[in-house]
């Protein structure tokens, strides 16, 4: 595409004037071609780099950021189990022995903790036992005294009531008899008095004995039942106390043996896996096949793994690729990714001379991130093409060309891309006349392949055409001036606190170009440095035919708008009645 000779018009544009032709260019004769009939292939034609569609991948089984001490050459065919990579474990072996230290605590911790839950067991199932029994012996004291000691105190206090009047009627009996002994003059004064004391004796003695049975029934049994019970129902609360306390403390004793058990399983699974560091040190290789190292990032410009490298764990550091079906991955621009398709051929050649057939597998969806990053102008869309590898012939990091087949054109006209122009509109190529002066002549074109371009009118087959441009050749027409139509609704009223159309500054700055003071419009733009012109012409250079055809027809729209640079005005104004007319 880059030898497509560059457009008057995109000359022009870049400000860029044709050499002028001195006598010795006027002798030169340009080279021309004829106009010939063939099959033409349209296709893309990109790098790419030969890998394996289904690589075993081999990574770093260790974790942290351990060093990679060797590894084997690139390249190199290994078997089934052959060592691919060792990996440096010293600072593994060191934490080894602290693990080993840090497990056997943990084991000790766990003993002491299921120790101290079997005593927490039979400690609470005694202070459990223990209340249970007051509770029972407290349920007894309260029967013991309601159905025996108050009955035995009540029927003691009442006999003893009984007795007390028996004593007091036999006293009473004897005073009787003692006075009447006494007024005959049997009995002496003094035994008169002494069974008089004996009768208040036995009066003194049933008033306290009923005394006794009345405190009994109305104090001493009521204070006594209200403290068997008030023992009882704190015996039954202080059981209850005890199992709480005791489920409480049993489950703490159980949480912690189910921590330290946990944090024992993790010191052993710690240290299974610093183990595994140890004893994993070398990578064997899991299938057969040829070493590629892996790039970091899988961008094939990325610097490859390497004995030094410091490792990441599951980094991919090298790769088996299966060879039976490699692919290519190729960068599609986004000016041809919508005539790719899934499916299309492509043929594949290597360095080496080797040519196999693929076919398009995949198209990204969207623009590669890298190619954006590097170049944000730039948009290409990752392909993969798989090609099939009967005998090995690709081997993976092969470079190749990748061209992809859009279309087979059968015996067409087609002529060098570098002989056609355009003005952004219209196309067009130089004829060589008889008498070797350039026709230039309008033509129909349709697709290429960055070299030849099929005609699909207005030449023959046999006419020459120049190759390049000739000296004496005549100018392309200007494009014709396309005046779009802009259709201008009105806008509602404005509200509150906003300013009419007519107040705007880019009302005013219209203003100023009729009454002929040359706005910023009327200037038709800044003029381009030559830095800025030598960059848009490189980006010319690098475009699609379709990509300039679509610049040349904003340019070629664009030329007829600029405006003159003020003055009277009248630029604005013819401009303002063309799009009215």
């Amino acid at each position: 595409m880059s030898r497509m000779t560059t457009t008057l018009l995109a000359l022009a544009v870049l400000g860029l004037t044709l050499p002028g032709c001195s006598e010795e260019k006027e002798k030169f004769e340009y080279q021309s071609t004829k106009v010939k009939k063939s099959d033409l292939r349209i296709y893309i034609r990109q790098k790419g780099e030969i890998q394996s569609s289904d690589p075993v991948s081999v990574v770093n089984p260790l974790p942290g950021r351990p060093i990679l001490l060797s590894i084997v050459e690139e390249g190199t065919l290994v078997k089934k189990g052959d060592k691919l990579f060792d990996i440096d474990v010293n600072d593994a072996q060191d934490r080894l022995l602290q693990q080993n230290i840090s497990t056997s605590s943990a084991e000790q911790a766990l003993f002491k903790a299921e120790q101290d839950l079997e005593i927490e067991i039979q400690q609470n199932e005694s202070d459990v036992k223990k209340a249970e029994l007051d509770v029972l012996f407290a349920e007894l004291d309260r029967k013991q005294y309601l159905e025996g000691d108050l009955p035995r105190e009540i029927e003691e206090h009442e006999s003893d009531i009984k007795l007390s009047e028996e004593e007091l009627k036999r006293a009473k009996d004897t005073l009787t008899w003692s006075r009447r002994l006494a007024e005959k003059g049997y009995i002496s004064g003094d035994k008169l008095e002494s069974d008089e004391l004996s009768v208040k004796r036995n009066q003194i003695q049933v008033r306290l004995n009923q005394l006794k049975k009345d405190v009994l029934d109305e104090y001493t049994s009521t204070k006594r039942k209200e403290e068997l019970r008030s023992n009882l129902e704190e015996a039954k609360r202080e059981l209850k106390r005890v199992q709480a306390k005791t489920a409480a403390s049993l489950a703490q004793r159980q949480n912690e043996v189910k921590s330290r058990k946990a944090q024992y399983e993790f010191e052993v699974a710690k240290l299974e896996k610093i183990k595994n560091e140890v004893t994993n040190n070398v990578v064997y290789s899991p299938a057969d096949g040829y070493v590629v190292y892996a790039r970091e990032g899988g961008r094939r410009d990325a610097k490859p793994i390497e004995a030094g490298s410091q490792l990441r764990e599951g980094q991919v550091v090298c790769t088996i690729p299966n060879m039976d079906r490699v692919k290519v991955d190729v960068d599609v621009h986004e000016s041809w990714v919508q005539k790719v398709a899934v499916g299309m051929p492509v043929l594949i050649t290597t360095d080496t001379g080797a040519l196999l057939q693929g076919e398009v597998e995949r198209i990204a969806s969207v623009p590669d991130s890298q190619s954006w990053y590097r170049n944000p102008d730039l948009k290409v869309y990752s392909t993969e093409v798989t090609v099939e590898n009967p005998g090995g012939v690709l081997r993976p990091g092969m470079n190749c060309a990748a061209e992809i087949i859009l279309a087979q054109l059968e015996d067409v006209v087609n002529i060098p891309v570098q002989s056609v122009y355009s003005n952004g509109q219209k196309t067009f190529c130089y004829v060589k006349k008889s008498d070797g002066k350039a026709e230039l002549r309008e033509i129909e074109v349709g697709n290429h392949n960055g070299e030849m371009i099929h005609v699909k009118g207005g030449l023959e087959v046999g006419e020459d055409i120049y190759l390049a441009l000739p000296h004496d050749a005549p100018s392309l027409p200007l494009a014709e001036t396309v005046t779009a139509k802009v259709e201008i609704k009105p806008r509602a009223h404005p509200g509150a606190g906003e300013k009419p159309a007519g107040d705007s500054e880019a009302g005013g700055a219209g203003a100023g170009a009729e009454n002929g003071r040359g706005g910023r419009g009327g200037r038709g733009g800044r003029q381009m440095s030559d830095e800025e012109r030598a960059k848009m012409r490189e980006r010319f250079n690098n475009m699609t035919p379709e990509e300039r055809a679509k610049m040349r027809e904003q340019m070629g729209g664009n030329r007829g708008g600029r405006g003159g640079r003020g003055g009277d005005g009248q630029g604005a104004r013819r401009s303002t009645t063309e799009e009215g007319s």
